[in-house]
């Protein structure tokens, strides 16, 4: 391993606002302050979940925990308070992951990272994808209420 590369094994979140370039285009200025407002109570969020913010990725957030019932419990509770606040906030999509990542001084790389941009593509609005492996990982009270 090359210094400088520290791997382990976290829960890695991607979060991407649906269709934010639509929203952009038919209200530049309302849908900035609209995802300004979603990253702010995401990343109000963050810290109280035990997960830590590797950056900022435009509308979405890459974010990491310690475990993937961590990451689910903060996830659940941003879309209940996003949800909450109706109009006010945007529909977002989650992808989870649980898998090696290699840290390079203040970014992740890894097929664990690359994994969890592409389940958030696929995740249900205002929800969470995951694959087999993470799931086997989660609390039953989540597992139960998967979808496969």
């Amino acid at each position: 391993m090359k210094p400088g590369h520290d791997r382990r094994l976290r829960a890695i979140v991607f979060s991407d606002v649906v269709d934010s370039s639509a929203k952009i285009f038919a209200d530049e200025l309302i849908a900035v302050q609209q995802i300004k407002a979603d990253l702010a109570l995401i990343r109000g969020q963050l810290h109280s979940h035990g997960g830590s913010l590797v950056k900022s990725l435009g509308d979405g957030l890459l974010m990491t925990f310690d475990a993937p019932s961590h990451a689910l419990d903060f996830i659940q509770d941003v879309i209940l308070r996003l949800t909450a606040r109706e109009k006010r906030s945007l529909a977002h999509r989650f992808g989870l992951h649980t898998g090696e990542i290699y840290a390079d001084g203040d970014d992740i790389l890894g097929q664990g990272v690359h994994l969890a941009s592409r389940l958030q593509t696929v995740s249900p609005v205002n929800g969470v994808a995951f694959v087999r492996s993470t799931c086997d990982l989660i609390d039953a009270r989540y597992r139960s209420r998967a979808i496969s």
